[in-house]
Parts: structure tokens; C-alpha cells; sequence
């Protein structure tokens, strides 16, 4: 269960507050209103507009005066469609409403994942809003909207954003908060704190999220967001108080389980072991349809947020994903027995996980007889939980050498899930132990196919494929999982000891130097080396690693015996002597030696 991204404080809670629509691919944008149609009025008011004196004083919008001659201008426009394309309303009406088809198109662009598309979608728009502004000033028209310039910036600021290029982003949110007394104004704070959390400018992240908290009072979830937020600044800057008194101005407003979890992270890392209960406490008794809630707005902080359905799988909801991890966290801290009545009032499946968690942890302290008692106990709670207690059970039988109980076991846990890599991993094993090397690699195989990863299934491969004499896929087997484990040293044994075996000796070599770089002072390796470099005629090296090899382990004969003949050679008698003086104390009675 990967639990890594628990602890992560990098995400912060409120998004953007005008981005798309996740599902809908909604876009922002402003209505334009529809000018009322000159045929909505009679004729006879037109008539008697005609018999009007005409003044040589217009109104200033006079193509949308009130008056009867205005309305008949209109219409007449209307009848003709060049004059009505020319109108200078009618121009800007025609820009509205392309700028409000850039704004959809660079929304659903962002839901596709399309960002640099989108951008240039949204400077476009920028670019025909300044047209507009300039138009309508140019000809006097006085219905000025300024929710599409909001609109427009703020699409253009997102889509900044999204393409990493936060000083633009800044630059264009800045824009956008000198528009004051705006009802969004709050969520442009909100994303210009995002961005300084993500360059880790938390003093300046802190800032605006405290301003927009001066400017939203009566949306409580949207409260308590921020609070969390300017609490994971505060965690970030290791003002670990600072952070306890937002969480928990958070859990007041807007209690849910993502906050509750990182107040709990706080108290750990304070060491305060009474509030620590106490937070745990509170996080197992909160209400399911908080997080539920908050995973459905698409929130994200120190855990990753997922969509909730009622019948999703365990490890698929963030609840509980959440709680399980603050128990694993509390368990060292906490009565194992108050622990788990504490997940038992809402939280079954994790109480039972856990109980399986300290069994294991029993296994490690090698009272294997109380883990053995608990995993039985776990055997008929689910058809999950039968499986994995099976397995775990398998091994340990297969531990202690009861390879026919742990055959056995085995079995009961493919019957429970016949996808389980660790359960074909364990059959496998019982097969190898009775020499049946073929079956085992049978079952090895049916555990990569299951789990590509699989590092014991690989592992166990290589060494079947040894018995069976098929050293080809050996090497193949040894270096795919060498891909995986880089640095361990029993891969790179193999893979070294098969190559000499094959009596590829240049290969062997090879890896044995890469070994012995990471295990310079075994002996062992080092004699292999010394033995490989001799039989290639490379004597200086094979007395270098020969004398290595004695330096570490002066007992070994087969390597004294090398370098005493070495000297003899070589007519250097007095330093064959030491060596043979040497030999002579590990086999004092041995007359080889000259004793």
C-alpha cells in the first residue's frame, strides 16, 4: 500500500475559481444582452414618429435612442443587411461574441490537456477585447462590460498557470485585484497565493490567502479551505504552532478528513501525544460525506483527492485512505487494543487491516506464535483479507520447513484470488524446495504476467532457469530485474557467476568489478576476480586482487597457496615463506606447509 503521498504538503486546497468544468468542459464568460427588436413595436408608433419635427439635437447612442425615429432607423438597418453590418453596435456584438467562443474553446483546450493551445486561445481573446474597448471609445457606446474583462483576464491568467508560466500569471492576477469591489475578487487572492505556495514564496502565499480571507466571510467551505492553506504554509516554514491554530480554525468552519489529517501530522511532529489521540479520535468520527464532498469539488492537499462513488473499492477512497494512514502513524504511539476499538466505530475494514499490520509487526519481533494466532483469527473477515493471511501464512511455514503446510496455504490463497503475485510467488517456492524446478517456473512466470514488478518472482526465475540448465534465460531474467534493483549485490552475483559458468570471462569480469566497487572488502568476490584475471594471463592483477583477498581474509589456504607459488615463481623466496608460514598456522599438521 504506497502511502507516500500522504505527507505531501505541496497541493493546497482551492483551485481556480473560474476554471472549466472537469466533466462539463464549461467555460467562463459574460452574457451579452439582447438589444430589444425594432419589430416589437407597432406601426403606428413608427407613423408617428415621422410626423415628429426633426431637431438637430441627437442623443449621444443616437443608433439606440428611445424615440420612434430611432427605432424605424433600426429597422430599416434591419432590411438592409450592409447598413446593419456597418453599425458600430453591431460590430461589437459581433467581437462579444467571438471572444466568448475563445473563452469556451480555451476551456475545453485546458480540459484536453491542450495548454499551450489554450493559451494562445486566451491571448487571442485578449488581443479582441482591447479591439473592443477601443471600438466602443472610438464610437461613444456607453454599455461598457466589465465582466468580460474580468472574464478575459482571468482565462488569460489561468491558462498562464497551467503552462508553468507563473510571473505571467502574477502579472495578470495582479491586473485582475485592482478591480475592486469585484465578487470574485476573493478567488483571484486565492490563486495568487496557489502560485506563491508553488515557488515556495510562503510568507508572500500566506499574505493572500489572509487577504482573501478578509473577503469571504459567509462561505464557510470556502473559509476553512484557506485556513488549511495558510496552515500548510505554516507547516512549510516549520511554524509547526502557527499551523495547529489554522488546522484547527479549519476543522471548526469546514471539518473534513483531509484537514483533520494534516492537523495530526502536526501534533506528531510536536510530539504531543495527547492531542495526538485526540486528533486521531476526531478524524475516525467524522462524517464519510465531508470527504465526500471535498473529493467531489476536486479539492487537493496532503493527500490525493479521488471521486467517491457509494460502491467504490477501499483502496479508491480517500477517507479511508486517509485514516488508515494517521493509524499507522499513531499505532507506535497508541494501546494496539485502543486503536483498533477506535477504528472499529466507523471503520471496520480499516480495523481489521491494521490488526493484519500488527500481526506482521509481531513477525518482525519474531513472536511468531502470537502473529500466527492473529492471522488466523483474520482468516474468515473478508475474501481480501483470507487471501492475504494465507499468504502470509505460507511463508512462514515455509520458514520454519513445513513446505506441505505452506504448499497448502498456498493453494487457499489462489482459490481467494488467483491474481495474487505474492500467493504464486509462495506456491512456486514450495515446488523449488521439492526440486519440481520447472513447475516453479511455471508459477514464476504466471507472477510477472500478474505483477511485471515483481521482484521475488523475478528473482526466483533466474534461479530456476540456473537448475534447469537454461542459462541464457537466466542472464535474461537476472538483468531484467537489474534494471529494477540496480544496486543489489545478489543480481549482480548472478549475472557475474553465470557469465563465468558460460565461460564468458570478459563479462564475468566486468561484473564482478562492479560488484567488488560496492563490496570492497569481500574476499570472496575479490578471490573470483583474482582467479578471472589469471586465467586471462593478467597476473599483476590477479596478485593485486589475491593480495586484497588475503588483507581481508588471511585464512583463506587456496588463496595463500597462490601467492606463495606465485613468489617461488619468481625466485623470491623470503615473502613465499610468510605466506607458507601463514598456511602453516591455519593447518599446523599439514606438511605442505614445511611445518
Amino acid at each position: 500500500c504506497k502511502e507516500d503521498s500522504v505527507y505531501d504538503f505541496d497541493f493546497v486546497g482551492i483551485k481556480n475559481a473560474l476554471a472549466p468544468d472537469s466533466q462539463s468542459g464549461g467555460s467562463v464568460r459574460t452574457t451579452v444582452s439582447r438589444l430589444g427588436s425594432p419589430h416589437s413595436h407597432s406601426a403606428s408608433v413608427a407613423m408617428r414618429a415621422l410626423c415628429r419635427p426633426l431637431s438637430s439635437c441627437l442623443s449621444k447612442c443616437d443608433d439606440t435612442t428611445d424615440t420612434g425615429f430611432g427605432r424605424l432607423k433600426m429597422c430599416v438597418n434591419r432590411n438592409n443587411p450592409i447598413e446593419e453590418e456597418q453599425c458600430p453596435r453591431s460590430v461589437a456584438r459581433n467581437l462579444e461574441h467571438q471572444i466568448n467562443t475563445l473563452l469556451d474553446d480555451t476551456s475545453i483546450l485546458r480540459r484536453d490537456g491542450k495548454f499551450q493551445e489554450a493559451l494562445e486561445k486566451a491571448k487571442l481573446a485578449v488581443r479582441k477585447q482591447e479591439v473592443l474597448k477601443k471600438h466602443r471609445e472610438d464610437h461613444s457606446l456607453c454599455d461598457v462590460q466589465k465582466e468580460l474583462t474580468f472574464s478575459v483576464w482571468f482565462n488569460v491568467a489561468l491558462s498562464y498557470e497551467t503552462n508553468d508560466l507563473l510571473e505571467e500569471a502574477i502579472n495578470a492576477y495582479t491586473f485582475l485585484a485592482k478591480h475592486r469591489g469585484h465578487p470574485l475578487l476573493c478567488r483571484v487572492r486565492i490563486n495568487l497565493g496557489n502560485i506563491y505556495y508553488a515557488q515556495h514564496e510562503y510568507p508572500s502565499a500566506i499574505k493572500m490567502y489572509k487577504m482573501a480571507l478578509d473577503q469571504t466571510r459567509n462561505d464557510k467551505q470556502t473559509v476553512g479551505c484557506i485556513k488549511r492553506n495558510i496552515g500548510n504554509a505554516f507547516f512549510r516554514l516549520g511554524r509547526l504552532r502557527d499551523a495547529v491554530k489554522n488546522f484547527k480554525e479549519s476543522m471548526v468552519t469546514f471539518p473534513n478528513h483531509q484537514t483533520g489529517f494534516n492537523l495530526l501530522v502536526c501534533h506528531l511532529a510536536l510530539g504531543d501525544v495527547e492531542n495526538i489521540e485526540k486528533a486521531f479520535t476526531k478524524l475516525v468520527k467524522l462524517r464519510h460525506d465531508s470527504a465526500i464532498s471535498s473529493a467531489r469539488d476536486g479539492e487537493e492537499g496532503m493527500y490525493e483527492t479521488v471521486t467517491i462513488y457509494p460502491d467504490a473499492k477501499l483502496k479508491h477512497d480517500a477517507t479511508n485512505r486517509a485514516v488508515l494512514a494517521a493509524a499507522r502513524l499513531v499505532a507506535p504511539s497508541m494501546d494496539p487494543k485502543e486503536l483498533i476499538d477506535t477504528l472499529k466505530e466507523g471503520h471496520e475494514q480499516l480495523a481489521i487491516i491494521m490488526e493484519h499490520d500488527q500481526a506482521v509487526d509481531r513477525l518482525k519481533n519474531n513472536d511468531t506464535k502470537t502473529a500466527v494466532k492473529t492471522l488466523k483469527s483474520l482468516e474468515t473477515k473478508s475474501r481480501e483479507m483470507k487471501a492475504l493471511v494465507a499468504t502470509n501464512l505460507s511463508l512462514i511455514h515455509f520458514l520454519e520447513g513445513d513446505v506441505d503446510i505452506a504448499s497448502s496455504y498456498a493453494d487457499i490463497a489462489l482459490d481467494a484470488d488467483r491474481y495474487n503475485a505474492k500467493a504464486l510467488v509462495s506456491k512456486g517456492n514450495c515446488f523449488f524446495a521439492s526440486e519440481d524446478y520447472a513447475s516453479a517456473k511455471d508459477l514464476y512466470l504466471e507472477a510477472v504476467g500478474v505483477e511485471a514488478g515483481c521482484a521475488q518472482a523475478i528473482f526466483n526465475l533466474g534461479l530456476s532457469n540456473v537448475r534447469l540448465h537454461e542459462p541464457e534465460e537466466a542472464i535474461q531474467a537476472f538483468e531484467k530485474l537489474h534494471s529494477i534493483t540496480p544496486n543489489s549485490p545478489a543480481v549482480i552475483y548472478h549475472i557475474a557467476d553465470i557469465n563465468e559458468n558460460r565461460g564468458q570471462s570478459q563479462n564475468a569480469m566486468k561484473w564482478f568489478n562492479v560488484l567488488a566497487a560496492s563490496h570492497s572488502s569481500d574476499s570472496a568476490i575479490l578471490s573470483r576476480l583474482a582467479y578471472l584475471y589469471a586465467k586471462s594471463k593478467d597476473e599483476s592483477q590477479s596478485l593485486h586482487y589475491h593480495l586484497e583477498s588475503f588483507r581481508h581474509f588471511p585464512v583463506d589456504l587456496d588463496v595463500i597457496a597462490w601467492i606463495g607459488a606465485w613468489f617461488v615463481q619468481r625466485e623470491m623466496f623470503d615473502r613465499s615463506i610468510y605466506f607458507f608460514q601463514q598456511a602453516a598456522l591455519v593447518q599446523p599438521k599439514e606438511i605442505k606447509w614445511g611445518a
